[in-house]
């Protein structure tokens, strides 16, 4: 009688959904969907960065690519992930700030759907142009934009896009008006400004590095508040002349809303105890033009997510989008 009480109780126990011991986490791989193509700065540091954070969690970290729809494919497939800590998402401020801001429906809404494990990096943005353009610095270059005889078409990766957001917001700046372009990807728009299709580009440096070498692209300034650790010559868009400027795109790590703290806690740990280290900076993120998140836990990233919401309103309501 007493064996049958004992075994009716752990049937009701497990009915009820109690575990006799809590499974440690993780005891299974972990998959880290990241919304990019492959081959690309998204791709090749979410790679480097499950490597190091399958030796941290002793797991292995798999990256699982779904490109497509600004990032939104992959967004909305851990959105409806269940909430263990076993689905993350690399996403970006594209898919975290703006998407909300230019799309009318969309299968997931960030606030509800997310919540941030840790940030990992920027990548600051640079404004490029094809040398044969007479302007050797931003000043110049605000000069020719004011002057209603030119004409100035600039590229991006896509409407609604962080570049295509700043260059309009740049020309609302200064009161010149540009031309948009958008390109399907920086496999298209970099070939289109060396040709001179476009005369400016808003765009990380890791794709045009040997165009600058080469000269046939200058680099008038970084849109970021210090100057940045890969192109260090480059000026400010402040110290250039045009304050207000800081335009770096972020990347960062988000759990589906309902992660258990405790699981939450030991992934925002080992995320960050990665991007501090000088190794994981040197060998995967300045390689892909990329920079350090200065202090990169959860919380940081939460006051992230504020200011971009509200720069990247005004940038919106500058270019005047809504997507469908």
């Amino acid at each position: 009688m007493q064996r049958r009480n004992l075994l009716a109780l752990a049937v009701a126990a497990c009915g009820a959904g109690w575990t006799w011991a809590e499974e440690k986490f993780p005891s299974r791989p972990l998959r880290l969907i990241v919304p990019f193509p492959v081959g690309g700065p998204a791709d090749t540091t979410a790679r480097g960065l499950a490597a190091k954070l399958s030796q941290k969690l002793g797991q292995s970290v798999v990256v699982d690519n779904r490109p497509g729809a600004n990032t939104m494919i992959g967004a909305d497939l851990v959105a409806k992930s269940k909430a263990d800590g076993y689905t993350l998402l690399y996403a970006t401020d594209a898919t975290i700030s703006i998407n909300p801001l230019i799309y009318k429906k969309m299968s997931y809404e960030p606030a509800r759907d997310f919540v941030p494990v840790s940030g990992v990096m920027h990548a600051p943005e640079f404004l490029i142009v094809n040398s044969s353009l007479p302007v050797s610095s931003l000043k110049e270059f605000i000069q020719y934009a004011k002057d209603p005889r030119n004409s100035i078409n600039y590229g991006s990766i896509g409407i609604g896009s962080n570049a295509h957001l700043a260059a309009e917001a740049i020309a609302s700046s200064v009161g010149g008006r540009f031309n948009h372009v958008p390109y399907k990807g920086s496999a298209e728009v970099v070939p289109a400004l060396i040709n001179g299709d476009v005369q400016f580009l808003i765009l990380s440096p890791s794709l045009i590095h040997e165009h600058v070498k080469s000269g046939r692209l200058k680099v008038l300034a970084v849109m970021s508040r210090e100057r940045s650790i890969l192109m260090p010559e480059v000026p400010t868009f402040t110290e250039a002349g045009l304050p207000g400027f800081d335009n770096r795109i972020w990347f960062g790590v988000f759990a589906p809303k309902g992660i258990p703290a405790q699981v939450q806690a030991q992934l925002e740990d080992a995320i960050k105890e990665i991007v501090a280290s000088d190794e994981f900076t040197k060998k995967v993120l300045i390689p892909a033009g990329m920079e350090p998140i200065e202090k990169p836990g959860g919380d940081f990233l939460k006051g992230l997510l504020q200011a971009n919401k509200d720069r990247y309103s005004r940038y919106v309501k500058i270019a005047n989008i809504k997507m469908d």
